[in-house]
């Protein structure tokens, strides 16, 4: 038995099991950084949208509070992706009227919309596309 080298405190790992799962763990932690970069490169800020600064921000806040996707902040950043700014020019903006941020409460009846499944499906392929990464390291 080893110690990790996270300092002081930590809990002593069996370095057979750390050295049998360390490829996955590592093809893993590709994967999942790759995908969050290419998320971000999808993503605007309110000061580069076309819908305006404070129309972009209303759009963030609604996409939020209505689990609508498309839509995150990071700090003072409110993000969109092109689709949802595509969505929100087309006046699609959602469940609530565009450029308003209504409560969470507000949906309408008979369902969550289009945007649960397509965030359903979303994680289904990322799913996928780890455990085919996984199957392919080799330990």
């Amino acid at each position: 038995m080893i110690e990790d080298d996270h300092g002081a405190g930590a809990a002593p790992v069996n370095s057979a099991v750390l050295q049998a799962i360390e490829p996955y763990i590592d093809a893993l932690a590709d994967r999942i950084a790759d995908r969050m970069n290419r998320g971000r490169d999808r993503m605007i800020n309110q000061h580069d949208s076309e819908l305006g600064a404070r129309r972009h921000r209303d759009a963030v806040k609604r996409r939020i509070a209505n689990a609508e996707g498309g839509a995150g902040r990071a700090g003072r950043n409110y993000l969109l992706t092109l689709q949802a700014i595509r969505e929100e020019l087309a006046g699609r903006g959602g469940r609530g009227t565009p450029g308003k941020a209504s409560p969470a409460n507000d949906s309408p009846p008979g369902g969550s919309g289009s945007a649960g499944k397509s965030r359903a499906r979303e994680l289904a392929d990322f799913e996928r596309e780890v455990m085919t990464g996984l199957r392919t390291v080799k330990p």
